[in-house]
């Protein structure tokens, strides 16, 4: 691990209410997909987010490497914290439908629910070319990895959200902590 990964930390992830085993009517932890999590911010937020007790979708692209270390380094952190954690990678592409489907049916099948959607994942210019020499095609990737990737991954976990939340609201209408998912783009 290296020492910049050792010194990430991200404060604002107090303000991320913290749900404890009890609080699940199937006594599981909450659950976060974040996009791009195989290095860099999004590995940063995994790693914290498994410190506050949340199991882990760790989608990557490219490296499984990368998410493998991630998965490492999250149950590492939720272990120190006191928390048994469950980091699971999977690869999937944002910027293409049939990926984006895989993934949210990833966390469906091996979670069974989505409290936290981290849309992270982004990419430079293709070869990070200039407006001099950008292709077209460059252009087209960039804004379906970046544009169009969150927004509809965001609408396929809004539309399971709104699902666990009625079928919660059906199931038990005295739950201590109410199911209040929330979906999170980094920029």
């Amino acid at each position: 691990m290296s020492r910049r990964n050792q010194e990430l930390s991200f404060p604002y992830f107090n303000e991320i209410p913290k749900v404890s085993l009890m609080e699940s009517p199937n006594h599981t932890n909450p659950v976060a997909i974040i996009t791009g999590a195989s290095r860099g911010i999004g590995r940063g937020i995994a790693i914290e987010l498994a410190r506050t007790g949340y199991d882990i979708v760790a989608n990557y692209n490219g490296s499984l490497a990368g998410a493998e270390e991630t998965a490492a380094l999250c149950g590492a952190a939720g272990k120190a914290a006191g928390h048994d954690v469950r980091v699971e990678p999977c690869q999937a592409d944002v910027g293409i439908d049939a990926d984006r489907r895989r993934l949210i049916n990833f966390a469906k099948e091996t979670f069974g629910r989505l409290d936290l959607m981290v849309n992270n994942a982004g990419i430079t210019s293709i070869g990070r070319d200039d407006i001099l020499e950008a292709k077209e095609e460059n252009f087209d990737r960039l804004m379906a990895t970046n544009l169009k990737g969150p927004f509809f991954l965001s609408q396929l976990a809004a539309n399971w959200m709104i699902e666990q939340m009625s079928a919660r609201q059906e199931a038990s209408a005295s739950e201590e902590a109410p199911y209040r998912p929330k979906i999170v783009t980094i920029s």
